[in-house]
């Protein structure tokens, strides 16, 4: 039996064969572009995240330090005689 194809599998045979699409090479590449350009923005968002912890900490770390002077205060006016009149 004869396919309709074998007419055009020849022909395509003769002139070296079909030519393969660029479509799959392209796609890659705009995939890869893509994956580059989200790692990029993740990294630049992180290290701002990572500054402005890094500035959360040292804040906390001066409040803490200037409470405990407070409570330092508090205590000695606690426990400091009354002044008599």
């Amino acid at each position: 039996m004869v396919s309709p194809w074998d007419d055009v599998r020849e022909e395509s045979a003769e002139e070296g064969g079909p030519r393969p699409s660029p479509l799959p090479w392209m796609l890659l590449t705009v995939s890869i572009l893509m994956t580059l350009g989200v790692l990029w923005a993740s990294r630049q968002r992180l290290d701002e995240e990572r500054s402005r912890t890094a500035a959360a900490l040292k804040a906390n770390d001066e409040l803490k330090a200037r409470l405990k002077i407070a409570e330092a205060e508090l205590v000695r006016f606690k426990t400091a005689p009354a002044p008599s009149e």
